[in-house]
């Protein structure tokens, strides 16, 4: 009796000393992490860490998710679960300046509608009203921890909010989370200081005399950023400027050039746009030389080699354009398509602000190579196949043919550079100091005087760049389609150019900190093997189909020299020519027979390969698994026999 009393008791004992480690182990180490996942996943970068220890004011997170109401949902609640636990990282991290609230929103709650009234998104589950609400709110905690007014009209009007947070952005949600919650911080619409030779402002029409209207990237830059217009000599950046957009900087007098090199070697941000040929200053000025932009004098001083004089020729991106009604359209080796189709990296995936677009449309492109002694990080954003070779600009001079280019076009086999973020360190461009002419009065007489104006900085270890070899991008034709609507413009994007450069904006005009936050990686990997199996299908496809299509051309042609003209009965053919007209014909049905086989033999490999994948699942693996069993079954047999 006593001892099983004893033995109950050591069992409780040993049960509460477990109990008693595991709570001291949850108490010491509640806040380690050990991430082994591919790109570290689950680690929040070193950006993320200073934005949110930096906070100067206490921030409120309001994540609003529909627990409730997606109890049959697991993977929509999982990916909730890591957004939550995400946001409870940047709260650790932040020394007590962020706090969140996880708020179930359940249908015709007080929470819904103040979900609703900060602007986030419901999206209909049922017929029966209820929505799934997944968004995130952050603002100023201004009343720190006092009880806040129920009156919705009385939130924050500052109150930074993300409506629905999209499942396929989960690679970019870091980022995401993380602009919120700096903006929030830092109210203010960013400042970017425009200068540039265009008239993307408007201005005089020459052809028509008529005023033109603005560029509509512009007008949408001025929706989301307090834009200030520089003039062309200016000597001084404004100090409110948060981002310098340069656009066709040509003939920039010295004075101007120093300042955007002192501008950006302390530490301020530029997004550049060079072009060896700007099509827009033709329409502006037919009569003006129409000489490129490449800023040279700058741009080797960050690091970078523009190619000066030469554009970018692309034969698998060249667009497809229309000469006359009655003429096919022809491929333009200077007018490109960038597209993004998943196999490639023409589109950086790996940039906060290329990765989600999908197609991007240049016109004689300037190219950017790193120079060999550079201090700077040299990323490419956007470069063009390698079917693709440097031309000199002047071929496009009066050219009324594109096809003419092809004459000269022989593809380097090297994919070339059209946009890339500049990171690093850059030295000025002016060791020696400029020399400026001013008037100084003597006897009383106004007589030019040369001064050296030095420059105050003259190596930096931090620049800010994104450059970009080409102007036309921003140009209405090259990304949307405009439609006049009641005297308001509505814009139609076919292109994703005003993306790209909004994106840039608003990547450079916040912290370094949010500049440097990377990608999160892919949680889903994508078929890899499949999808160079496809990529190979469609390249045989389309070299069999245009090998077919033009012996059919040429058959035709044949078939119309031969055949005799509809109404002219005089016209008669040699027994020669009836059997040249059959063969004609037999081979035209031979070769649409071979047509029809190449297409329906597109997916031949990519349908072998799945059924490989499913003889290996069905078969294959459980067989290899019943050996094992079987193996280790009669090796313990053996065993127990011994």
């Amino acid at each position: 009796m006593s001892s099983k009393f004893y033995s109950r008791t050591g069992l409780f004992a040993l049960l509460g000393a477990f109990l008693v480690l595991v709570m001291l182990i949850q108490w010491l180490f509640s806040s380690a992490r050990v991430d082994l996942t591919d790109n570290n996943l689950y680690t929040i970068s070193e950006g993320t860490k200073n934005i949110v220890s930096d906070l100067e004011e206490p921030v409120v997170l309001k994540f609003y998710f529909s627990w409730k109401e997606t109890e049959g949902l697991p993977a929509i609640r999982d990916y909730a679960k890591r957004v939550q636990e995400l946001l409870e990282e940047y709260v650790a991290y932040s020394d007590g300046k962020l706090s969140i609230e996880v708020i179930d929103p359940v249908a015709f709650s007080e929470q819904e509608d103040e979900a609703t009234e900060y602007g986030l998104q419901g999206v209909p589950l049922n017929a029966g009203g209820a929505n799934l609400y997944f968004g995130l709110v952050a603002e100023i905690d201004s009343d720190q921890g006092e009880e806040r007014s129920a009156s919705f009209s009385e939130n924050d009007a500052n109150a930074q909010v993300i409506p629905f947070i999209q499942l396929d952005q989960e690679s970019y949600l870091e980022y995401d989370l993380s602009k919120l919650i700096y903006t929030a911080a830092n109210p203010k619409l960013p400042v970017v200081g425009l200068l540039s030779s265009l008239d993307v402002s408007g201005g005089m029409d020459f052809m028509t005399r008529q005023q033109k209207e603005p560029w509509m990237l512009v007008e949408q830059i001025k929706q989301l950023f307090s834009v200030k217009e520089l003039e062309e000599s200016i000597t001084e950046i404004p100090d409110d400027v948060d981002v310098l957009m340069l656009i066709h900087p040509k003939d920039l007098n010295d004075e101007t050039l120093l300042a955007i090199d002192q501008y950006v070697l302390a530490g301020g941000k530029a997004m550049v746009f060079v072009d060896p040929k700007a099509e827009q200053e033709q329409q502006m000025s037919p009569l003006d030389s129409n000489e490129g932009s490449d800023l040279r004098i700058l741009l080797e001083s960050w690091g970078v080699k523009p190619s000066s004089g030469q554009f970018v020729a692309d034969g698998q991106y060249a667009m497809a354009v229309n000469l006359a009604q009655s003429q096919r359209p022809v491929r333009h080796l200077a007018l490109l398509n960038l597209l993004n189709d998943g196999s490639n990296d023409v589109i950086s995936p790996d940039d906060i602000t290329t990765a989600d677009l999908e197609s991007i449309t240049f016109s004689s492109a300037l190219a950017f190579s790193p120079m060999e002694d550079a201090k700077s990080v040299f990323t490419p954003l956007l470069k063009s196949s390698t079917d693709s070779m440097l031309m000199d600009v002047n071929l496009l001079v009066n050219m009324a043919d594109p096809t003419a280019l092809y004459s000269e076009f022989a593809p380097s086999g090297e994919a070339l550079v059209m946009a890339a973020r500049i990171t690093g360190g850059a030295i000025t461009a002016f060791p020696e100091g400029i020399d400026v002419v001013s008037d100084s009065e003597i006897d009383g007489s106004a007589e030019p005087v040369t001064e050296t104006v030095m420059p105050e900085l003259t190596v930096s270890d931090n620049i800010n760049v994104i450059l970009v070899g080409d102007t036309d991008i921003l140009s209405d034709r090259l990304w949307v389609q405009v439609q006049n609507f009641f005297g308001q413009r509505i814009p139609t994007p076919w292109a994703d150019n005003a993306g790209f450069v909004i994106n840039s904006l608003d990547n450079l005009a916040g912290s370094a900190d949010l500049i440097d936050i990377r990608s999160r990686g892919q949680y889903t990997r994508t078929f890899k093997v499949v999808d160079a199996l496809t990529r190979d299908a469609e390249e045989k496809f389309r070299a069999e189909e245009e090998a077919l299509e033009q012996q059919l051309q040429e058959t035709e042609q044949q078939l119309s020299e031969l055949q005799p003209v509809p109404g002219n009965d005089d016209i008669q053919l040699s027994p020669e020519q009836e059997q040249a007209l059959d063969s004609f014909m037999q081979k035209k049905l031979d070769i649409r027979k071979r047509l029809r086989e190449v297409r329906l033999n597109l997916d031949q490999d990519i349908e072998s390969l799945g059924t490989k994948l499913k003889l290996i699942n069905i078969l294959l693996i459980p067989t290899l698994l019943a050996l094992l069993v079987s193996f280790v079954a009669v090796a313990r047999r053996k065993k127990r026999a011994r």
